[in-house]
C-alpha cells in the first residue's frame, strides 16, 4: 500500500525550506522513502516567495511496524516547527487523507494509524 505523510499549517511557508532539508537528511537512511517537495511560486505574493506543495514523504508499507520510524521522526519535526501532518493513502493516483497528527493533534499511535489506513498486521 502506498501512503503519504504531508505537512500542513498556516505558517508552513515560513518553515518549509527547513522541513524539506530535515526530511532530505533523514531520508538518506531510508532508501524506500521518497521525499516530496514540489516547489511552486505563490503568484499572489512576491514573486521571490516559494512555497512547497505536498511537502512530506511517500512510502510503501505492508506492516504497521514499518510506520514507526517515519511517524516518530515526522512527529518530532511537526512539534519543532509547530505544524500538522496528514496521513493518507494513494490508490490509482487518487489521494485520500485519512488521519492527522502533529503539534496540535498530538503524537500518532502506530497501531491506530495502521488500522486507519487498512493495514491488518
Amino acid at each position: 500500500m502506498q501512503i503519504y505523510i504531508h505537512f500542513e499549517g498556516d505558517d508552513l511557508i515560513d518553515v518549509a525550506a527547513d522541513i524539506h532539508r530535515d526530511l532530505t537528511d533523514w531520508a538518506t537512511e531510508f532508501p524506500a522513502i521518497a521525499v516530496v517537495g514540489v516547489k511552486v511560486v505563490d503568484d499572489e505574493a512576491d514573486d521571490s516567495v516559494v512555497e512547497f506543495e505536498q511537502l512530506g514523504i511517500r512510502l510503501d508499507v505492508n506492516k504497521r511496524e514499518k510506520l514507526k520510524d517515519p511517524l516518530d521522526f515526522l512527529y518530532q519535526v511537526a512539534k519543532q516547527y509547530k505544524v500538522e501532518c496528514v496521513v493518507g493513502i494513494i490508490e490509482n493516483d487518487n489521494h485520500e487523507d485519512i488521519c492527522y497528527f502533529g503539534h496540535a493533534e498530538g503524537k500518532p499511535d502506530v497501531f491506530e494509524v495502521g488500522t486507519y489506513i487498512g493495514l491488518k498486521r
